[in-house]
């Protein structure tokens, strides 16, 4: 039989008239939005983990010069940072396979 794609237009209006363009795949655009998501959980990751480890450190570091313990404080203040950044990791691995899962129900549901 014949060739049986069909074209997709989407509708334009605009000041100059009215047109058509060819419709966006949505598949691109949801794998698009999906990229740059998971970019920022990425960079999200990279701060829960360094940002309270290097504050504690340099927190800790601050206080044992000051009150000549050294290295309780610091010591201290670094296994705290570790801490908060196991809970803040673990949170964040929760949040987004949570949201993967809801994708796949929905993807699941709409075929």
């Amino acid at each position: 039989m014949g060739n049986t794609r069909k074209e997709r237009f989407d509708i334009v209006i605009q000041n100059q008239g009215v047109g058509t363009r060819p419709k966006k795949d949505p598949v691109k655009i949801r794998n698009s939005t999906e990229s740059w998501y998971y970019l920022g959980v990425v960079g999200q990751i990279g701060f829960s983990i360094a940002l309270p480890i290097a504050g504690g450190a340099i927190l800790g570091s601050y206080i044992d010069k000051e009150l000549n313990i050294y290295p309780k404080a610091t010591m201290g203040l670094l296994f705290f940072g570790v801490v908060i950044s196991l809970v803040t990791f673990y949170q964040t691995i929760k949040t987004v396979l949570k949201r993967s899962e809801d994708t796949k129900d929905t993807a699941s549901t709409k075929k």
